[in-house]
C-alpha cells in the first residue's frame, strides 16, 4: 500500500480555545499508537480532506481483508469521524449504514430488526 503523509503539529491548545484553531482552519487530533502515549496534534483541515479522498481513490488490497476502517478524533469536541471502505461483496451498502446507524446512536433502540424508521423507547 502506498504512504500517505498527513502533517500535523504538536497541539497546546484545549478547551473552549479550540474554537479559535478551528475557524482557522485547523482540526484538533489525538495520534495513537502500540505502546507510546497518545499526543495531541492538529491538522489542516483542507489537508485532511485531501487525505481522505487519496485514501478513497487507492483500491482495496486483494491480499487482506476487503475492507478498511479508520477512526479519525477531534473532529468537534465530543466528536469523531469513521472512514470505511467495503468491497460491495461483503455488505450492501444500506444494509450497512441502517447498522452503523443503529450501533452508533446515541439512545438505545427497540430490540428487533433495524430499520431507517426505528423509534427510540417511550
Amino acid at each position: 500500500m502506498e504512504e500517505i503523509t498527513l502533517t500535523a503539529q504538536p497541539r497546546t491548545v484545549t478547551g473552549k480555545q479550540v474554537r479559535q484553531m478551528r475557524r482557522a482552519g485547523q482540526i484538533p487530533a489525538v495520534l495513537y499508537g502500540h505502546r507510546t502515549a497518545p499526543l495531541s496534534v492538529q491538522v489542516s483541515e483542507r489537508e485532511l480532506g485531501l487525505v481522505i479522498s487519496r485514501l478513497h481513490s487507492l483500491p482495496l488490497e486483494r491480499s487482506r481483508p476487503l475492507w478498511e476502517c479508520t477512526l479519525i478524533e477531534g473532529l468537534q469536541p465530543d466528536r469523531f469521524a469513521i472512514y470505511m471502505k467495503i468491497h460491495h461483496s461483503l455488505v450492501d451498502g444500506v444494509g450497512l449504514m441502517q447498522r452503523l446507524t443503529h450501533i452508533l446512536a446515541e439512545s438505545p433502540r427497540v430490540p428487533g430488526r433495524v430499520t431507517g424508521r426505528d423509534q427510540p423507547p417511550k
